[in-house]
């Protein structure tokens, strides 16, 4: 039995975005690097800024942005994922990213209404 996300949660779902995946390679010198790809591509979310605030990164300050987003329960993504190209419903451009995924919440199923509820992800972006 497929169990699918809840119709009304979908309709609500009204921006982009774009999930990179990473794979090692290792140079010609034996040095491993991480290579990101697109793993999926315009994946159907709900996205919101969190918060923005100056915080400290070894000894030079840096301002960190803390987004979330909504995603549809059978969407495959995890920790070591990141966000990139979160477009608004006309495709225009809300956050280019890179963004780590910082927290991700599992779907549970929805009582009473038929389906799976979302994927939670906190995000965060440095500069």
């Amino acid at each position: 039995m497929t169990v699918t996300a809840n119709r009304s949660l979908m309709r609500r779902l009204v921006h982009r975005l774009d999930i990179e995946r990473a794979t090692d390679t290792r140079s010609g010198s034996g040095q491993v690097n991480k290579t990101w790809s697109t793993h999926l591509q315009a994946v159907c979310c709900l996205f919101t800024d969190r918060s923005q605030t100056q915080a400290a990164r070894n000894t030079t300050d840096a301002l960190l942005y803390a987004f979330a987003a909504i995603l549809p329960p059978d969407t495959d993504i995890t920790t070591l994922d990141r966000v990139v190209n979160v477009v608004d419903h006309d495709g225009n451009v809300i956050e280019a990213g890179p963004l780590s995924i910082e927290d991700l919440t599992k779907p549970t199923v929805a009582r009473g209404r038929g389906g799976l509820h979302h994927i939670g992800i906190g995000l965060e972006k440095r500069s």
